[in-house]
């Protein structure tokens, strides 16, 4: 659970919001850093429109080994050090992402949250890279 304590109970007429609220957080919409957003090329034959954010684990709320209430929607989650992550096989813009990172996490925290999120996609099969 990604939140920040509220001390006060919300709620809302929304299941899965709730169920999200029970926890006592409340999203830290200012400090979910947004990295990239990548499309995955047309010949591809699994595409994906993945948007990549970043938080400080301090914003964490919940053990993050023990994954036995998840959603089922991150079936093999596991935590990796960036230079593990590296290791495995991934697509490039995963790769990318890693490396942006790395580079945001040696900044301090109003630099990060400056830093333009690039936006990949291909048109006519050629990559477009775009800040958003």
């Amino acid at each position: 659970i990604i939140g920040r304590p509220t001390g006060k109970c919300l709620s809302t007429g929304n299941k899965v919001w709730q169920s999200y609220f029970n926890h006592g957080v409340e999203p830290p919409l200012d400090q979910i850093d947004f990295i990239a957003r990548a499309v995955t090329p047309t010949y591809r034959t699994r595409r994906f429109d993945t948007r990549f954010f970043m938080v400080y684990d301090e914003f964490i709320h919940a053990d993050p080994e023990e994954m036995g209430k998840a959603s089922g929607e991150l079936l093999d989650l596991h935590w990796l050090t960036l230079g593990d992550a590296r290791k495995l096989d991934l697509p490039a813009i995963t790769r990318s992402v890693i490396d942006m990172v790395e580079e945001r996490m040696r900044l301090d925290r109003k630099e990060q949250m400056k830093k333009p999120a690039p936006y990949v996609r291909f048109i006519n099969g050629k990559p477009l890279i775009t800040e958003l």
